[in-house]
């Protein structure tokens, strides 16, 4: 089964972009969710050391 190529090189273009954008945004929100958690262990360890 073939399927009809849509759009073509801009569209491919716009796609790769969006994915580039998207993983940026993704690797931002990881790398504030585990500076979140570490401060959250360092606190959780002071507290438990009283």
């Amino acid at each position: 089964m073939s399927r009809p190529v849509v759009g073509g090189e801009r569209t491919l273009k716009a796609l790769a972009a969006e994915a580039a954008a998207n993983e940026a945004r993704y690797r931002a929100r990881v790398r504030t969710v585990l500076r979140s958690q570490a401060r959250y262990r360092a606190r959780v360890r002071t507290v438990l050391r009283s």
